[in-house]
Parts: C-alpha cells; sequence; structure tokens
C-alpha cells in the first residue's frame, strides 16, 4: 500500500493501515500499539513535515513495514533514540509524537 496524505485524510489512512496489519496478521494489542505509532507518525509529517506526507506498507515475510515520509527538514543530528526521550504521559500533549511511535514495541 501507497497513500499521500493530507491533515483531512488522516482518519481514512488509519483505518486503512487498520485493515492492511491486520491483513498481515496483527491483533490485538500488537495491531493496537501499530495503529497507534503510524498515526503519531503521519500526524507529525502533517504538522512539521508541509502539511503532507506519504505512507507505505508493506509485508516482507512474515514482518511489516511502514514507512512514513514528509518534506520536512528532518532531525538535523540524526534520528533520536527512544531512550533519549522520557515515556509519554497519556492523554499525550502536543510534541509527543516521537516518543511514542518509537517507544511503541516492535
Amino acid at each position: 500500500m501507497v497513500s499521500d496524505f493530507t491533515a483531512a485524510a488522516l482518519a481514512g489512512l488509519r483505518h486503512a493501515v487498520r485493515a492492511g496489519a491486520a491483513r498481515a496478521g496483527l491483533r490485538g494489542d500488537r495491531l493496537e500499539d501499530f495503529i497507534v505509532a503510524v498515526q503519531e507518525l503521519a500526524t507529525n509529517a502533517v504538522q512539521h513535515g508541509g502539511g503532507f506526507g506519504r505512507l507505505r506498507l508493506r509485508q516482507h515475510d512474515t514482518t511489516l513495514l511502514c514507512e512514513v515520509s514528509d518534506h520536512g527538514r528532518g532531525f538535523t543530528d540524526g534520528i533520536p533514540s527512544a531512550a533519549a526521550h522520557p515515556r509519554p504521559v497519556y492523554p499525550a500533549a502536543a510534541g509527543s509524537g516521537w516518543p511514542v511511535s518509537s517507544a511503541t514495541p516492535s
């Protein structure tokens, strides 16, 4: 699945990712965690990456891969490690997208 998205398309994107992840075999908490992580990345792309992004979801053997890209400037010091951010408190305030998505178990 490849999908370009804007803020207006985030709900539909979430439903499409849920369906794709379920087809790939994710269930229960793993499915819900995956959806939260993808939603946070897509929302971050819209908010910080020029108002739109592209999501690629594919399965390779037993691994489900999701890539979210945008046209933002990126991380100037490289991709931060999950350990560099405290675990967010729920409900999360704005600015918790990266810690939430990177804290999701693989």
